[in-house]
């Protein structure tokens, strides 16, 4: 068994020949990075483009991914990154319920959309259009986007229901986690496109700067006496109370 993975294992030159055998990538560090930084596209079939550098640059830890075509309704609003939806599910009791989404959009000539990286957010339906202003990590409201124009009120993005759909489905089998924050996007085939889960910062606040609405809607009260309550129950008591109980 050994000797079978052995001749699996790439070596150096091997990552070299398939990067450029493949084109435009999406590279990232695989750890210790947050809000973009350290991200960018390179088109490794280029001769100009140095690999060795590339991949220095990353760090020891990285991840190489093949690039998406978005949704043409997505690369409306900026064509220059993977725009996504920041949809965040929680349990409650019995029950698993969406807090507002966010659509998050790149800027500047920018290839991610991490609002601390430059980018903007905008709350989005549930069916699946952009509502009101833009808003930046600073605060600062557009209402069209700086770089295409496109005004955001009221455009459609096509089979948002299927992020909606995807996100609670997958919340269901892990039912053990109170709080997911799903990154999607959609492809140019019109499929939800899952990018990451992320179970500590799921970002509550986004929904709140876009709608000025409390996160929770009408279970917010009930849940902030319920995390109240929590500070004084002892960790290894916790789990007697998970979800609201």
């Amino acid at each position: 068994m050994l000797s079978l993975y052995l001749k699996n294992v790439l070596n150096y030159q091997n990552v070299v020949n398939i990067l450029r055998d493949n084109g435009k990538q999406f590279c990232k560090p695989s750890r210790s990075s947050w809000g973009g930084h350290g991200c960018f596209c390179a088109d490794f079939s280029q001769k100009e483009v140095d690999v060795d550098a590339s991949l220095k640059s990353l760090g020891k830890e990285f991840v190489i991914q093949e690039t998406i075509s978005c949704d043409p309704s997505i690369k409306a609003v900026y064509p220059n990154a993977v725009n996504t939806f920041r949809v965040v599910t929680y349990r409650w009791k019995d029950g698993f319920y969406f807090i507002p989404a966010v659509m998050r959009i790149g800027h500047g000539g920018a290839v991610v959309d991490n609002a601390s990286s430059g980018g903007m957010f905008v709350s989005i339906s549930d069916e699946g259009c952009l509502q009101g202003s833009a808003v930046t990590k600073g605060n600062k409201k557009f209402l069209e986007h700086p770089d295409t124009h496109l005004v955001f009120d009221g455009h459609h993005i096509n089979n948002f229901v299927k992020v909606r759909e995807a996100a609670l489905k997958m919340h269901t089998t892990l039912p053990q986690i109170g709080v997911v924050g799903w990154d999607f996007t959609i492809n140019e085939n019109g499929q939800p496109i899952l990018i990451e889960a992320n179970i500590g910062m799921v970002s509550y606040r986004l929904c709140q700067m876009t709608l000025g609405i409390p996160a929770f809607g009408d279970r917010t009260a009930e849940i902030l006496q319920w995390i109240r309550k929590m500070k004084q129950v002892p960790y290894s008591k916790r789990g007697d109370y998970a979800f609201g109980y």
